[in-house]
């Protein structure tokens, strides 16, 4: 394996325990929006949970692995060198995006 690869492999890991974190309020409040609507069992509502805690996660894992590869940072420090508005954007147009699917989803069962 590559040091770039390793590099961003690292960087991906330690963003993507953060976006755990971001997944697990993501899906907290997914259960309790969805599950305020839908009947889950107890197995239902850990999966969804654990599928939204997890995606958030993974998500977050793949575009800073990308981006860390495609932007490779100094050997002293990890940072995107000269990229910090490409990820300020790209992690703005993300909130937003879910802003958006959740306002959807939301008005889409109100009767």
């Amino acid at each position: 394996m590559s040091e770039r690869v390793a590099r961003a492999t690292r960087f991906g890991v330690r963003a993507g325990v953060w976006g755990l974190l971001w997944g697990v309020c993501w899906g907290a409040v997914s259960v309790l929006v969805v599950g305020s609507h839908v009947r889950f069992t107890f197995p239902e509502l850990v999966g969804h949970f654990a599928v939204i805690s997890l995606g958030w996660s993974a998500l977050i894992f793949v575009l800073t692995f990308a981006l860390a590869y495609a932007f490779p940072s100094p050997g002293t420090r990890i940072e995107f060198p000269g990229a910090d508005k490409l990820v300020a954007l790209l992690l703005g147009l993300v909130f937003l995006a879910t802003a958006v699917l959740a306002w959807l989803v939301v008005s889409s069962q109100m009767p």
